[in-house]
């Protein structure tokens, strides 16, 4: 068995540190062995982790991943009551008021741990429109944890709020309030594209957008791209735990890169 940490918010925060970026990360662990382990890992990486808590009368979230097939794997969620679903809006206030940062990055996943860290995140995004911050939003929707009425009752209310939006397809439904009558759900990211998400523009990767905009690129729904060199960057994640992990990067959506021309086999004797 392999232990690392794993976090939507995590994996964004460790990608935007190694292309060189400031990132503050936020979140709760427990005071034990795992803690120490996520606090330790994200330190490593470069990520601030100076604004997280530790939590002496919780034990820090797990999560087991289980490979079943080659593209099938199973996850385990352990974080009822953990450290994370415990966080208060007063850590993040404290972590706004420590150092202003310019891009806010939320995932799902924190509002379905707990009616607490459903509040802080709210309080986040509140303090992010009041300093006019860019914030990205990735729906990551895990019915382990919450049901897809909870999720498409706080989805509805963030997915305006958010300058990056970033859903699968069948996530795109939990963001859209009900069509007018006569009207059916979008099938896809394309029938999306007059959904009232407000400021957002949803739809297939790399096509010419609205007012020649270009599409985001990463699984459904970025709006136009944003400036490749971003400002300090705070990464809100409740739900560090230990398990395997992936880094991604948030911090800019360029193009496929060019195709390599074909090498032709050199017949050896």
């Amino acid at each position: 068995m392999g232990v690392s940490i794993a976090g939507a918010e995590s994996n964004v925060a460790i990608g935007l540190a190694r292309l060189g970026h400031e990132v503050r990360w936020v979140g709760a662990v427990g005071d034990d062995e795992a803690g120490e382990l996520v606090l330790r890992t994200l330190r490593a990486e470069g990520v601030d982790v100076s604004a997280a808590s530790r939590d002496s009368g919780a034990a820090t979230g797990l999560a087991l991943f289980e490979p079943r097939l080659p593209e099938l794997t199973r996850v385990h969620h352990y974080r009822a009551g953990s450290a994370g679903s415990r966080i208060t809006a007063c850590a993040v206030a404290e972590a706004f008021s420590a150092a202003r940062p310019k891009v806010l990055h939320l995932t799902g996943i924190t509002p379905a741990l707990s009616r607490t860290a459903r509040s802080a995140a709210c309080l986040a995004l509140q303090l992010a429109a009041e300093h006019s911050m860019l914030v990205c939003l990735d729906v990551n929707y895990r019915s382990q944890l919450w049901s897809s009425g909870e999720t498409a009752e706080v989805m509805r209310e963030w997915a305006p709020k958010a300058d990056v939006l970033i859903a699968s397809d069948d996530e795109l439904a939990l963001c859209l309030r009900a069509p007018r009558p006569g009207r059916n759900w979008p099938r896809s990211a394309r029938g999306c594209a007059e959904a009232p998400l407000g400021p957002l523009r949803v739809g297939p990767r790399r096509w010419p957008g609205p007012e020649g905009r270009p599409w985001g690129r990463r699984r459904t729904g970025l709006r136009p791209q944003v400036p490749h060199t971003l400002g300090p960057c705070l990464a809100m994640n409740t739900a560090a735990a230990p398990a395997t992990t992936r880094s991604s990067s948030a911090a800019r959506w360029p193009s496929p890169p060019p195709r390599q021309p074909a090498r032709r086999a050199t017949p050896t004797r």
